[in-house]
């Protein structure tokens, strides 16, 4: 499979992988940029909002939380959104 990953996965996938080596400041500035980029990308939304609550930023990790739970198109995501969100303030 090597050479077969389209561009857009490997922009989707490296910052889990500078996650899992240790480098969570790069993970971060390349989740911020992909959610400014596409803000209504469900996925681009909970990457960012699931590296905030994996490094205890639990009050960046909510209004991004908040949205996607209002505006999800999809009622899978809206309901992963709420539950998420009910973690962060227990």
């Amino acid at each position: 499979a090597k050479g077969k990953v389209r561009p857009d996965q490997l922009a989707a996938s490296l910052p889990q992988w500078l996650e899992l080596v240790g480098d969570r400041a790069e993970a971060g500035r390349l989740y911020e940029e992909a959610f400014k980029k596409a803000p209504a990308d469900p996925r681009a939304a909970r990457d960012l909002a699931l590296h905030h609550m994996a490094g205890g930023e639990f009050d960046k990790a909510d209004p991004i939380l908040r949205g996607l739970a209002e505006k999800a198109a999809d009622t899978g995501t809206a309901i992963w959104a709420r539950r998420t969100l009910s973690l962060i303030h227990i």
